[in-house]
């Protein structure tokens, strides 16, 4: 399985005794589309087939920026990363710097729920105030595996024997450092939780799990070996091709989703917030932010319920689009600065995309930090890519005369942006 693919974002909601329902939100890092479920025959993945099985599916869902800090502050906050001015990991705090915006699990929190994150939830550091973003987000602090701090040690068996570091590394868990490690430390405190919390039923529960595993360094046991690379020359996720930007989209409702119903209209992790209030109904459905940041609690997303009842009843859903964004600090590939991941001052370009049911749409164009915004008359590249004839986007046809008009009616829907989508 390749993993360079930035979030799969998967909700099991589950009823109690509780009026209202708990919430299993569970994240894995890195995780793409390699899923029996998503049509890889060569994945073995029977847990989340299961899943899938009795859950809503959606075949075509992007994360808005592929790297980990902008993709989590977005989907967490419904916010993008235009909005948020997050575009790098480690850069600034969206609390301190553009607003103080209510999230996914404190909305929650406010209205009655308790929440706990477990794992890579937030990305943590700076981006997160240090804090995995408590007490704002949870009603305790965060849960992180001990064995984190042996993330980088030098624990894979080299070709001399000797012990060295690794980004692949098959290992034997309890021969590891504590003799576990921090995914399997972050599966049984879920565990724990999620038993404590079913004895003791006295409020509705938001429990959020981050999975670090397939993201880099792949330290894992041995019995899962196997992974590749190579899709359009690139090592890793950074880039607006769908093969960094897709993500698995599972949401399992009890009582509602008895079969699986596969959804084949783009949709967007900032979806998830205004979809799950619909959902519970723990508050009045989001109202779409204003043009202005003043806002703490609107949703730059759309509520899948709509959809979802309409496909239930055998309606027609109407088409949608999903927007992306990757900035890059020049023109070709360097090393210093680096590319694939710039600072936040050396940002001079940003890609933005495009996706429809069967097409996809790039520009890269110039880019301010100072103003946050892209400058559409200066246009350095462009990409068009046909899903029905190349699913791999392998073949750029942009400049084919017989696609001018919708060339440019991609553009048109690109520059106006998700507000009027």
């Amino acid at each position: 399985m390749s993993g360079i693919i930035l979030i799969l974002a998967l909700l099991f909601i589950k009823t109690i005794n509780c009026k209202s329902p708990n919430i299993l939100f569970i994240i894995v890092d890195d995780l793409r589309p390699s899923l029996k479920c998503y049509g890889d025959q060569e994945a073995y993945t029977p847990n989340i087939d299961k899943l899938s099985s009795t859950s809503f599916l959606f075949k075509n869902a992007y994360a808005q920026q592929a790297l980990c800090g902008p993709s989590r502050s977005s989907f967490l906050t419904s916010r993008r990363p235009d909005t948020l001015n997050v575009y790098v990991n480690e850069y600034s705090y969206w609390r301190s710097t553009v607003g103080n915006f209510t999230t996914l699990p404190q909305h929650f929190k406010q209205n009655g729920y308790h929440t706990y994150s477990i794992g890579k939830v937030f990305h943590p550091g700076k981006m997160s105030n240090f804090t995995d973003d408590y007490p704002y987000s949870w009603s305790t602090e965060a849960f992180h595996p001990k064995t984190d701090a042996y993330t980088n040690a030098k624990v894979c068996i080299g070709k001399d024997g000797k012990l060295a570091k690794n980004l692949i590394c098959p290992v034997i868990p309890e021969y590891q450092p504590d003799g576990t490690l921090p995914d399997l430390e972050s599966l049984n405190e879920a565990v724990r939780f999620l038993k404590y919390k079913n004895e003791i039923a006295d409020k509705p529960y938001f429990l959020a799990v981050g999975f670090h595993k397939p993201h880099i360094p792949l330290k894992f046991p041995i019995q899962y070996i196997g992974w590749s690379i190579g899709e359009h020359g690139e090592f890793a996720k950074y880039s607006n091709f769908d093969i960094a930007t897709k993500v698995p989209l599972l949401i399992h409702v009890p009582g509602f989703s008895e079969n699986e119903v596969i959804f084949s209209n783009p949709v967007e992790l900032v979806d998830l917030f205004p979809t799950l209030v619909d959902l519970t109904q723990v508050s009045e459905p989001l109202k779409r932010c204003a043009f202005n940041k003043s806002e703490i609690l609107c949703t730059e997303g759309r509520s899948l319920v709509p959809s979802i009842f309409k496909k239930s009843l055998n309606k027609n859903i109407p088409p949608s689009v999903a927007f992306t964004q990757y900035p890059r600090p020049g023109l070709r590939p360097t090393l210093q600065p680096n590319s694939d991941q710039p600072k936040f001052q050396e940002i001079t370009i940003m890609g933005y995309s495009l996706r429809t049911n069967r097409y996809k749409y790039t520009e890269w164009v110039k880019f301010s930090i100072k103003t946050f915004k892209p400058n559409w008359d200066v246009v350095y590249g462009r990409e068009l890519y046909d899903h029905v004839i190349d699913p791999d986007e392998n073949n750029n046809i942009v400049d084919r005369d017989v696609l001018k008009n919708i060339t440019k009616a991609l553009r048109k829907k690109l520059i106006l942006g998700w507000r009027y989508s």
